[in-house]
């Protein structure tokens, strides 16, 4: 075997847990379909003991199940977020690991076309690019989400939103925020 070559862990429907409810667990899916969902690529996301992974429709491993968890959406552009060891990081639809797995919190908005990433690393937010660049360091107790143009970020329990430059571009007065397309939702309890 060449070293290029890898082998590939073949699973059955019968070894990812099914979620079904106690009453139901002698009950066990036949067919991947009905365990997961495919994406466009044809990679589907299990749950094994071992970990989480992301199967093709043949149920081999094409990511390995050694995984904590998955954020959701998975590989949009290219890349998911996930959690090994208690530590956030990215991979690629190739296993590659695209931001490692330090990271205490990792928030991305996988839906733009230049990604921006929000990354705590001990105690300090800072947003990045897929680079890993830092383009600004921020002084907020947490980063909710962020987009092209601005960051959402709280201050005690209310969010506003600030700029790449930091300009509050929305007031602390929310108790809750986010991003509808390029707007903002927001509202007070």
């Amino acid at each position: 075997m060449k070293e290029s070559e890898t082998i590939m862990k073949k699973i059955y429907p019968w070894q990812v847990h099914d979620f079904l409810d106690n009453e139901e667990k002698d009950v066990h899916q036949k067919t991947w379909e009905e365990i997961t969902y495919f994406d466009e690529e044809n990679y589907g996301c299990v749950n094994t003991d071992n970990g989480w992974g992301f199967i093709n429709r043949e149920g081999y491993l094409m990511i390995p199940d050694d995984y904590e968890t998955f954020l959701y959406p998975y590989f949009e552009n290219g890349y998911c977020v996930a959690k090994k060891n208690g530590k956030y990081g990215m991979i690629d639809r190739k296993n590659h690991i695209i931001f490692p797995f330090i990271y205490d919190k990792l928030i991305v908005n996988v839906f733009s076309e230049s990604l921006k990433i929000a990354a705590l690393l001990d105690g300090l937010w800072q947003i990045m690019d897929i680079n890993r660049k830092t383009m600004v360091t921020l002084n907020y107790d947490e980063v909710f989400s962020v987009n092209n143009q601005y960051i959402i970020v709280s201050k005690g329990d209310k969010y506003g939103a600030v700029d790449f430059d930091q300009n509050v571009v929305l007031d602390f007065e929310w108790h809750h925020l986010e991003f509808v397309g390029d707007n903002f939702c927001a509202g007070k309890t």
